[in-house]
């Protein structure tokens, strides 16, 4: 097996060898995670090998199908490293957007009002109440208002951009949303993932192909919104898709479809999303022109946001200060 990684060099390598991590969500004393879905997996393992073997395209009436995809899209380290990614690039996005004029604005504006209503409450509270009922209301206000004038003096504003930086600095984003992936899982009940009412409307059907057809990305699961629309993250899309596959050897293709089962894929199309959805690498079970054009792609797309999503989630965030 070919293995085509990002920014290293192109080998050829074992299969087992390739992700093999042995506790990827941690020991079993730490984590329940693997072992409880480990369990589930060896239902998915016997399902996958048995279709692995079929020379035929065929529907399939396996009830396991919506699980399987369900699965496997949350259980790619794929997942947890374009949240990591996602998060500090956001930080930084942020930083920069509290550095501008307009931005410092408001985020003065915002803790102002915070630092003033803060004041209220702390007066409203025992002994300022007490002390402040003795006082005339003109030396009152005359006394809150000198609270007020102190607080505005505060440059807060200016210490947001490099505060956001240094919490970059120190926090490790990657192991934040690996923990973070930990404990969602944990919480769900036997292991079973989210979405999978949302893919049970769909007809499923695998598709067989001549060898050497499909190459394996690390995103594993992809998803067609509608029709038409490129094929995208499972993240992406929370609502029953027009579409959702998953390459499951060198020629057989996993395909979910509400216009009925699917046999005919362009297989070129479903490679370079693939490649571009992939954070790490992809593997194939050649190396020609093709795989090599793939690898220029390689995570082009693989951040959870893109440019401008990521302008609007700053710019929404900075708005509401």
């Amino acid at each position: 097996m070919w293995y085509f990684p990002r920014n290293e060099s192109i080998s050829h390598q074992r299969i087992n060898t390739i992700g093999a991590d042995a506790y990827f969500y941690g020991h079993p004393s730490e984590s329940p995670v693997d072992e409880r879905l480990k369990a589930r997996e060896n239902d998915f393992g016997a399902m996958v090998f048995k279709l692995r073997k079929a020379k035929a395209s065929q529907v399939i009436e396996n009830q396991l199908m919506p699980e399987l995809f369900a699965h496997m899209a949350v259980r790619t380290k794929n997942l947890r490293q374009t949240f990591g990614d996602s998060a500090a690039e956001l930080m930084k996005r942020m930083a920069a957007q509290s550095d501008t004029p307009e931005g410092q604005a408001r985020i003065q504006r915002k803790t102002q009002s915070m630092i003033d209503d803060e004041i209220a409450k702390i007066l409203d509270q025992r002994p300022y109440k007490s002390l402040l009922s003795r006082l005339t209301h003109t030396d009152r206000d005359r006394l809150l208002a000198q609270f007020k004038a102190h607080a505005r003096n505060l440059d807060i504003a200016s210490l947001f951009g490099p505060a956001l930086r240094a919490v970059s600095r120190v926090v490790d984003f990657a192991e934040a949303a690996s923990d973070g992936h930990i404990k969602a899982l944990t919480k769900l009940d036997d292991g079973v993932p989210p979405r999978i009412d949302a893919l049970k409307p769909l007809s499923w059907s695998l598709v067989v192909c001549d060898a050497g057809s499909f190459i394996l990305g690390d995103i594993a699961v992809m998803v067609q919104a509608k029709h038409g629309d490129a094929l995208q993250s499972p993240l992406k899309e929370n609502e029953t898709p027009f579409a959702i596959v998953l390459p499951i050897s060198d020629r057989h293709l996993l395909a979910g479809s509400q216009e009925g089962p699917l046999f005919v894929v362009d297989a070129d199309l479903i490679n370079r999303a693939s490649a571009e959805l992939s954070v790490d690498f992809f593997i194939a079970s050649r190396r020609t022109e093709r795989e090599e054009r793939y690898v220029s792609r390689l995570g082009v797309r693989s951040a959870l946001f893109n440019s401008t999503e990521m302008d609007e989630i700053v710019r929404s965030a900075v708005e509401g200060f």
